[in-house]
């Protein structure tokens, strides 16, 4: 939903955003030169970017919402106090 006179004006922005789909960290990302892993891509994609960074060991700093669901919140936080 759109708001604003902006909006009412342009056709483009009345359009509904695509999705981007499913989108998946390669289970092969090297991390080796990384201390720090920033999470910042779709909201739906929170949860599993910043698990495979915190498998490997690293920290990370992610967008809210972290997760969609309590136990994924949960999940990481686990991880995140290995």
């Amino acid at each position: 939903r759109t708001c604003g006179s902006w909006a009412q004006r342009s056709p483009r922005a009345r359009r509904p955003v695509e999705s981007p789909g499913q989108i998946t960290p390669p289970r092969n990302t090297r991390f080796s030169s990384t201390t720090l892993n920033v999470v910042a891509v779709p909201n739906l994609q929170h949860y599993r970017y910043a698990k495979v960074a915190l498998e490997a060991g690293k920290h990370v700093i992610v967008e809210k919402p972290m997760a969609c669901t309590a136990a994924q919140t949960e999940e990481l936080a686990a991880l995140a106090r290995r």
